[in-house]
């Protein structure tokens, strides 16, 4: 099989679509399959990069193109590389926002047939649209109200022969739309590893926390975005209370970029919790040293809510750790689901470490593409 990704852009480690694609194309080539990448949007570049001409059966080959090139020259470039890799299948990994940066990719539909042209089509939704909740703004609702449209008549123009999604509510939303989806979960970011964990020991030293009182305490996890539109305070004062109810002293600790208001949260954390509470973000570090700091804590905590668990290779991260994944937000969405997110995350939670590794989700999407290429025969 010879299988061509579309999507936005593909800059290591800032964009996370592309780190998907690279995670499971890596065991696609592995597993003896040709695999490319276009990039048609990516913002990251100024200048074409195209690996092609050099790029072996075991290496992804990859086509980037800068985001400020006009459209038709972008889709020009993007069609003359398809026409010599050739793909059996041509699968576009969508979020609206990737394709343009107010996302509303007018006209993506229309210009992706031309690189088509027969081929067999697959799309991955990782984003759908805005609003839905009832606290949405009228703003947002006609934003969103234009995005589904743009999505729906991709489906409709480009006739994909499979679509995927990575969670439950996503595939509800879509199948109003009378587009029949299957759920295809994201894949950890981070390894297991154990090259970090003495160094990762020595920090957690450092603030107090001794290997010898280790036990004494209950540290919470987190990894990945801390989003400044939750308030953490009533979910941290629950675990507090129930931490000193059996004797035990808690600590909330972070790793990852944050997000660009991580301090400022941080600050407000300390000024409203109580001071026993240990706070402490770490920032951003290497793979093993993330991986260590999974394999140290008790929980895993996410600001994701707990009907997008799916969606986040944080949580599948945490999850391929072998973590319990606190996650304390939910949406309200009526009509899609039970808004009981523990009933609703059981699902998820049941599913044993190594169904996040990325090989276990490419091998999920290479047999529903076999199994399609079966069907026609």
């Amino acid at each position: 099989m010879k299988i061509a990704f579309v999507c936005g852009s593909f800059e290591p480690g800032c964009d996370g679509v592309g780190d998907y694609i690279r995670s499971i194309s890596g065991e696609m080539l592995r597993q003896g399959m040709e695999v490319g990448t276009i990039a048609l949007n990516d913002k990251y570049i100024n200048e074409l990069t195209n690996n092609s001409n050099n790029c072996t059966p075991i290496k992804l080959a990859i086509l980037r193109i800068p985001a400020h090139w006009p459209a038709n020259r972008r889709f020009k470039c993007a069609f003359d590389w398809m026409q010599a890799f050739n793909p059996d299948w041509v699968s576009v990994q969508y979020v609206p926002y990737s394709f343009q940066h107010k996302g509303l990719p007018y006209g993506l539909a229309k210009s992706l047939l031309p690189l088509i042209q027969g081929r067999k089509v697959h799309i991955m939704f990782h984003e759908l649209w805005l609003g839905g909740t009832p606290h949405t703004s009228v703003k947002h609702q006609i934003w969103g109200l234009l995005q589904r449209r743009l999505a729906v008549g991709l489906v409709r123009r480009l006739r994909p022969h499979a679509v995927h999604t990575s969670n439950r509510l996503y595939r509800a939303m879509l199948g109003k739309q009378n587009i029949l989806s299957e759920i295809l979960q994201i894949p950890s970011s981070i390894a297991v590893s154990s090259l970090d964990c003495e160094k990762f020991s020595l920090e957690l030293t450092s603030l107090g926390i001794m290997p010898a009182d280790r036990s004494n305490w209950i540290l919470l996890g987190m990894f990945g975005t801390i989003s400044p539109d939750r308030d953490y305070i009533p979910f941290l004062e629950e675990q507090h209370r129930r931490s000193t109810a059996v004797g035990k002293r808690l600590a909330f600790l972070s790793i990852g970029r944050g997000g660009p208001n991580v301090e400022k949260i941080y600050a407000h954390l300390r000024n409203k919790l109580p001071g026993e509470i240990l706070l402490y973000h770490f920032g951003e570090k290497a793979p093993a040293h993330i991986s260590a700091f999974l394999q140290a804590v008790d929980f895993g905590v996410t600001a994701v809510p707990n009907q997008l668990l799916d969606k986040s290779s944080a949580v599948a991260a945490m999850k391929l750790h072998n973590l319990i994944v606190l996650a304390p937000f939910t949406l309200h969405l009526p009509g899609y689901y039970n808004n009981n997110g523990i009933e609703y995350d059981k699902k998820c939670s049941s599913r044993p470490p190594n169904h996040f590794l990325p090989a276990t989700v490419a091998g999920i999407l290479l047999d529903d593409l076999f199994q399609y290429d079966k069907m026609v025969r």
